[in-house]
């Protein structure tokens, strides 16, 4: 997932998807440091009315949520 995503955020910076499946999965596999850098990789290229919005990802799974917010929380990133 980390990979893929990370295709996504050169592609387009300014879509926050990408970036925060790149700190979830980089939260999940314990790989702090490096999600310390993808947060503020984040933090420079999305909008901060973007980033401050609560979200829903409706496309997802239950399950997949959960992970997903687990990764984030692993990372630092709990304001989600």
């Amino acid at each position: 997932m980390v990979e893929w995503a990370a295709k996504g955020v050169i592609l387009k910076s300014s879509y926050f998807g990408c970036h925060l499946r790149v700190i979830a999965g980089l939260g999940l596999l314990g790989r702090f440091t490096e999600a310390q850098a993808a947060i503020q990789r984040y933090s420079r290229d999305v909008a901060e009315d973007i980033r401050s919005r609560p979200r829903r990802l409706g496309f997802v799974r239950a399950e997949d949520d959960a992970l997903l917010r687990e990764g984030l929380t692993k990372a630092g990133l709990l304001n989600f």
